[in-house]
């Protein structure tokens, strides 16, 4: 998640009423649109009774920390208390991988915080030096800070502080900070991406692990882990391979079904060199399980480069009809699928269309084909 950039509100530029160093770091475009949102946010507060009238507090989603789940996975911390925004810092990057939500559902959440107050007190963990650490709540302190910052002069004291439930510094470790990030994350976003998805649970198996190293107690987190989220101990274990092994890059070409299971195992058989190798070189792109299967452990930038420039993989070529003259600048794909799973296939694909960000011209394809 991209850093908060709590500021002290004397810091501000005289034109917009945004604090100086809150702009220093972004493009053009991004003061633009920061501006944009502040101007928003202004009138909002301004209007707050009308808008309190069309807006309900579900924005605002559960109290994570509240549910059964949360409590039994985790100790109730310790206080809670109004903290000054001035103390709050973001979690490490490599630690809260989530970022804010898409613009819609921030606005709305913008809407809830201003029309109904914070429902849910944000989670901290108090460090050494007197700080907060944010474990749960980035976006809704970001929403604290972007009010207090539009707010009029009289007003902005209503926003310098914030509800929260801290944890003092040898309450947790490192590691249950990690977890509690993660699972309060995945409880209300992650399940809607698979990216997502995949990068919290491998996440959450290699603390199990470095928590647990052997025996019972290693193979019961991995068995909770499977439980809570719905999938095979199997895929935790891959999951957790894909964490530690797969460029992000590469993850996400596994989370977007852009790769094979099989492929993204093979790869983690690969140092990260080598695979940034692969990507650097353009052999990502011809990858195929046939190339895959020839990885081994141990294997350099010219071991891959051998491979792809000596290997011929087997194919097979067969003839495909369409029920449409092929456009320009497009390429056809041959797509294999078993028989029996022909119609959930066409119905993933069908509904995957709908958010799809591509042309108009390409849906209208993959529907045509698809539906036949």
């Amino acid at each position: 998640m991209s850093k908060l950039n709590l500021v002290s509100p004397n810091t501000r530029d005289t034109n917009t009423g945004i604090a100086r160093s809150f702009l220093s770091g972004m493009t053009e475009e991004e003061k633009k649109e920061t501006i944009k949102m502040s101007k928003t946010i202004q009138s909002k507060l301004q209007h707050k009774d009308e808008l309190s009238k069309k807006t309900p507090t579900q924005y605002q989603g559960e109290d994570v920390g509240a549910t059964e789940a949360f409590k039994y996975l985790f100790p109730e911390p310790s206080i809670e208390k109004k903290v000054p925004l001035s103390l709050l810092d973001p979690a490490p990057n490599d630690w809260n991988f989530f970022g804010r939500p898409d613009k819609e559902q921030y606005e709305l959440l913008i809407d809830s915080i201003i029309c109904h107050g914070l429902l849910n007190p944000v989670t901290l963990w108090k460090r050494p030096n007197g700080r907060y650490m944010i474990l749960s709540g980035h976006t809704r302190a970001s929403v604290f800070q972007a009010c207090r910052d539009a707010s009029d002069e009289d007003k902005k004291k209503d926003w310098e502080e914030i509800p929260a439930k801290i944890y003092e510094e040898d309450e947790i470790k490192e590691d249950t900070a990690q977890q509690i990030i993660i699972e309060a994350n995945m409880c209300q976003r992650a399940k809607e991406s698979v990216r997502l998805r995949v990068r919290c649970i491998g996440r959450l198996a290699e603390i199990g692990r470095r928590q647990h190293r052997y025996g019972d107690a290693n193979d019961k987190v991995t068995q909770r882990i499977a439980e809570r989220w719905g999938i095979k101990r199997s895929s935790v274990f891959f999951y957790q391979r894909v964490a530690k092994f797969l460029l992000p890059v590469l993850a996400d070409r596994f989370s977007d079904h852009l790769m094979s299971r099989t492929v993204a195992d093979y790869l983690c058989r690969l140092s990260t060199e080598v695979q940034q190798h692969m990507i650097d070189s353009g052999y990502i792109a011809r990858l195929t399980i046939a190339y895959a299967r020839q990885f081994k452990e141990g294997m350099t930038k010219a071991d891959i480069d051998r491979i792809f420039s000596e290997s011929s993989p087997e194919r097979h070529t067969y003839n495909m009809q369409l029920s449409f003259a092929k456009p320009k600048d497009s390429e056809i794909l041959g797509i294999c699928v078993s028989k029996k799973d022909l119609a959930k296939c066409r119905e993933i694909v069908l509904k995957a269309l709908s958010n799809a960000d591509i042309s108009e011209e390409t849906k209208q394809m993959l529907k045509t084909q698809f539906s036949n």
